[in-house]
């Protein structure tokens, strides 16, 4: 029988995987920027290269770039957490992209690999990322044909998500 302790860390390793996983990467693909920013404290700090500074800022600064894809995917797998008390160390991988249009005529699909290095923290109950470093692993830019001609017809492709889509739920 597991003991209280172990429950609990179980309990704390779930909440963390949550956010760092499924609630992040679903504000970014729907385009949900409170959503987003309820991963991070808002006193966090972020280094995604291109931009290093608050994490909230970072929110805000992300959606428009997010905004230029006709849709967009993150998927954060691999998330390895170790929980001391109200701290936690934890890193995983990521694998994004989106199709956008190319500015002539056609589609550009890309993909990108990372690795989030991050530091989160409970406070007042919310486990919330408090410091995150990103490594990116590899960028690929390649044309897209930007339906699922083939094998997938009659499945829709998603565009325009955000909040306003008529299948938009708030979690």
């Amino acid at each position: 029988m597991p003991s209280e302790q172990q429950l609990q860390e179980l309990w704390d390793k779930q909440e963390i995987a949550e956010v760092l996983g499924v609630r992040y990467a679903r504000g970014l693909d729907w385009l949900d920027e409170e959503a987003l920013k309820e991963c991070f404290h808002a006193d966090g700090w972020v280094d995604y290269g291109f931009f290093v500074g608050n994490a909230h800022e970072w929110c805000t600064m992300v959606m428009p770039i997010e905004s230029q894809s006709l849709h967009r995917f993150h998927y954060v797998f691999n998330i390895l957490v170790k929980v001391d008390d109200d701290r936690a160390e934890a890193e995983s991988n990521s694998l994004a992209g989106g199709r956008a249009p190319d500015g002539e005529g056609g589609f550009t699909q890309s993909f990108f690999g990372s690795r989030y290095l991050d530091r989160l923290e409970r406070r007042d109950g919310v486990w919330r990322v408090s410091e995150r470093r990103t490594l990116l692993e590899f960028a690929q830019m390649m044309p897209s044909s930007g339906g699922p001609d083939g094998g997938l017809k009659g499945l829709e492709l998603v565009e325009g998500l955000s909040p306003k889509h008529p299948l938009y739920r708030r979690f």
